[in-house]
């Protein structure tokens, strides 16, 4: 094993999230889903794989339909107006990465999407989405 910059590192240096402030916790989301896990709520929440959440096998492509499942797990702990980030890092040191934001208020079923995007040298792909 060689050291790196990880997934987490660079969600954090580009969306500009101190974990000391209020703490971090991370799941993989289906098994957020599946193990019914509590988020703490005064924390931030990292949730990673969420485009093939929901599936136990392999996926090729993201799978949309199962975003429902995580959505209404979230509503459970948190209110429709809670910031949710989704971002995505680059796999490529010079390409930008994606994020969105916004909160449930605007859709019963998927996050809306609204923010704007953050790039840095740092980068390794990953997806996730972040409750702060």
């Amino acid at each position: 094993m060689l050291p790196a910059v990880s997934a987490l590192d660079c969600l954090v240096a580009d969306l500009g999230i101190d974990p000391a402030a209020t703490g971090l916790q991370s799941y993989e989301a289906t098994d957020f889903i599946v193990h019914r896990r509590r988020p703490d709520t005064a924390a931030t929440l990292v949730l990673w794989q969420i485009g093939v959440v929901g599936e136990l096998g392999y996926a090729r492509a993201p799978r949309r339909e199962n975003l429902a499942l995580l959505v209404d797990r979230l509503a459970r702990a948190y209110p429709r107006e809670h910031e949710v980030i989704v971002y995505e890092a680059s796999p490529y040191p010079s390409s930008p990465t994606r994020s969105s934001c916004g909160s449930r208020s605007r859709s019963s079923r998927t996050p809306a999407c609204r923010c704007s995007r953050r790039s840095s040298s740092r980068r390794r792909g990953s997806r996730g989405a972040i409750a702060r």
